[in-house]
C-alpha cells in the first residue's frame, strides 16, 4: 500500500522539485543574455567616445614628413593613444594589434611578442573579417575591432572589449544558492511525505488486516487509537459494526438451535403417532389429526424460513387483488381449531357478517393469520378472539389471546428478525408477517397492554376505496 501510495505522488514530487530548477536555469540563461547585451552596449559607446579622438589623433599623426619611419609615426600614435586612454573612465578596455600577430598596446603593459589566448581570438577575427563578436577566452567579452588608417608597414586594428560575465559571477552564485536551498526544501518536503505516508498507511494496513479478521469471523474490538482523526472514527465505526456483526451471529447460531428444536418435537410426534397407528396405540383418526397439526406445524416454520429469505433478497411488492377479509380470516380459523381444542381453548370470530372485502395476496394475508394463531394458540390460556371490522377505508383485523402477554422488555423487540420469544422458540413469524402485511401496503401492530395478554392489529386498505381512487 505504501509503495502505492507513494508512486501516485512520484511525478508531483518530482514535477515540484524540477520547477524551481527550470526556473534558475531560465533567470541564467536570460541574466546572461541581458549581460551580453550590455556589454556590447558599452563597447558601442565607448567606440562612438573614441572616434572624435581618433579622427583627431589621426590628423595629428598624418601630419609628419613624407619620408618619416611609419614606426615612428605609430610609436606616436601609441603614445598619445596611451595619454587618451588613461583618461578614459570607462568599464571597456582597449588594444591596438597588427596584422602580424604582435600586440602593440595594451594597457598598462607594453607591446608584446607573444599574444595571449585572447589576442588569438581576436587576430582569428580579424582574419574572418568580424568587426563585431562575442569571443569566450577565460571569460566572455563583447568585442569591436576598427583598422586604424595609418601608415604603418602592416595594417593595425584597434580592439574595444569588455567583459560580458561582470554580473554573472554573481548571478551563477544566486542561482547556485537557490537551487541549493531548492533541492533541501524539496528533500525536507519528500522525507516529510514519505513519513506523512507511513503515519496514514500503517493504520490502513492495519485497519485492512483487522477488517479480514472481522470478515473470517473473529469480532473482538479493533485494540489502541489512532491520532489522525479520521482514522480513528473508521476504528470506531469497525468496531461498533463488528459489535453488531457478533449480536447478529449469536441470534444467528440461537435461531438455528430454535428452529432445530422447533422442528424436532413435531417430527418426533409425528414419528411416535406414525408408531403408535402401526402397534394399534392410537386410533388411526385422532392420530391422523395430530400428524396433520404437526405437520402444519412444519410447513408454517418452513414458509417462514423461504419468507425470510425472500426478506433478504427485497421482494417487490406482492399482486394484490380484492378479496373477502372474513372468508380468508375464517378459513385460517378452521386451520387452527383442533389444536385449540385440544388445548381446551374458545377460539371466537367476532365480525358483523359482511364480506369486508380488501385488497390483498390471499397468500401473504394466510401466512399473517397463520403466524398470529399459531403464537395465539401456544400462549393463550383459555380463550382466542379474532375481531373485524371497518375503521374509515380500511379493514382493521385483531388476534387477541388471555396468555401473560409480551414482557415491557421485550415489546421493541418483538418484530426484529432472529429475536427468541419465551421459552426458547424462533424469532421467525412476528417478523415475517410485518414483511408480509407491508407487501400489502398494510401495517402490523402490537395493540394490547402489558400483562393483560397479547394483542395483534393488522389493517389492510378495502378494495372500494382503492378502486375509487
Amino acid at each position: 500500500m505504501k509503495r502505492r501510495v507513494l508512486q501516485s505522488f512520484l511525478i508531483p514530487i518530482l514535477l515540484l522539485m524540477l520547477l524551481p530548477v527550470l526556473t534558475c536555469l531560465g533567470i541564467l540563461q536570460e541574466s546572461r543574455q541581458n549581460e551580453i547585451a550590455q556589454a556590447f552596449r558599452q563597447v558601442n559607446s565607448a567606440q562612438k567616445q573614441m572616434e572624435p579622438f581618433l579622427i583627431e589623433l589621426i590628423s595629428t599623426v598624418s601630419k609628419s614628413e613624407a619620408d618619416e619611419d611609419p614606426e615612428l609615426i605609430l610609436e606616436r600614435f601609441l603614445t598619445l593613444l596611451e595619454k587618451k586612454d588613461r583618461e578614459r573612465h570607462d568599464l571597456s578596455h582597449l588594444m591596438v594589434l597588427s596584422a602580424d600577430h604582435r600586440i602593440l598596446y595594451v594597457r598598462d603593459t607594453g607591446p608584446r611578442q607573444a599574444p595571449d589566448a585572447f589576442a588569438e581570438l581576436c587576430f582569428s577575427a580579424i582574419e574572418e573579417g568580424r568587426s563585431s563578436c562575442l569571443l569566450r577566452a577565460d571569460q566572455a567579452y563583447a568585442t569591436l575591432i576598427t583598422p586604424i588608417p595609418i601608415q604603418a608597414k602592416v595594417p593595425c586594428y584597434l580592439v574595444i572589449y569588455t567583459s560580458a560575465s561582470h554580473a554573472g559571477k554573481w548571478i551563477n552564485s544566486a542561482v547556485l544558492h537557490t537551487l541549493l536551498v531548492t533541492l533541501s526544501l524539496s528533500l525536507l518536503a519528500f522525507l516529510a511525505l514519505l513519513l506523512g505516508i507511513r503515519r496514514i498507511t500503517r493504520p490502513l494496513r492495519q485497519l485492512c488486516d483487522e477488517a479480514e479478521r472481522i470478515g473470517n469471523g473473529a469480532f473482538e474490538p479493533i485494540p489502541g487509537t489512532f491520532l489522525i482523526s479520521e482514522l480513528e472514527e473508521l476504528r470506531q465505526s469497525m468496531n461498533a459494526m463488528a459489535e453488531q456483526l457478533q449480536c447478529s451471529e449469536e441470534m444467528r447460531r440461537q435461531l438455528y438451535q430454535g428452529i432445530s428444536h422447533d422442528l424436532r418435537n413435531p417430527l418426533q410426534s409425528v414419528v411416535g403417532y406414525a408408531q403408535g397407528i402401526e402397534l394399534g396405540v392410537f386410533a388411526p383418526e385422532d392420530a391422523s389429526r395430530r400428524i396433520q397439526d404437526e405437520g402444519g406445524r412444519m410447513v408454517i416454520l418452513v414458509d417462514n424460513l423461504c419468507a425470510i429469505t425472500r426478506m433478504g433478497a427485497g421482494s417487490d411488492p406482492a399482486a394484490l387483488e380484492s378479496l373477502s377479509a372474513l372468508e380468508a380470516v375464517q378459513d385460517s380459523a378452521e386451520r387452527f381449531r383442533d389444536q385449540a381444542a385440544q388445548r381446551m381453548l374458545r377460539l371466537e370470530l367476532q365480525a358483523d357478517g359482511s364480506e369486508l372485502p380488501v385488497l390483498a395476496n390471499r397468500k401473504l394475508l394466510d401466512s399473517v393469520m397463520d403466524n398470529l394463531l399459531s403464537n395465539a394458540v401456544r400462549y393463550a390460556k383459555s380463550r382466542i378472539v379474532i375481531t373485524l371490522e371497518e375503521v374509515g377505508d380500511r379493514i382493521a383485523i385483531r388476534v387477541a389471546d388471555d396468555g401473560d402477554g409480551i414482557a415491557e422488555e421485550d415489546l421493541p423487540h418483538i418484530f426484529e428478525l432472529y429475536y427468541m420469544g419465551p421459552g426458547g422458540h424462533t424469532g421467525l413469524g412476528l417478523p415475517v408477517a410485518r414483511s408480509a402485511a407491508e407487501r400489502m401496503g398494510g401495517a402490523l401492530e402490537y395493540v394490547q397492554t402489558p400483562g393483560t395478554g397479547a394483542a395483534f392489529r393488522l389493517t389492510l386498505r378495502k378494495a372500494e376505496s382503492t378502486a375509487e381512487s
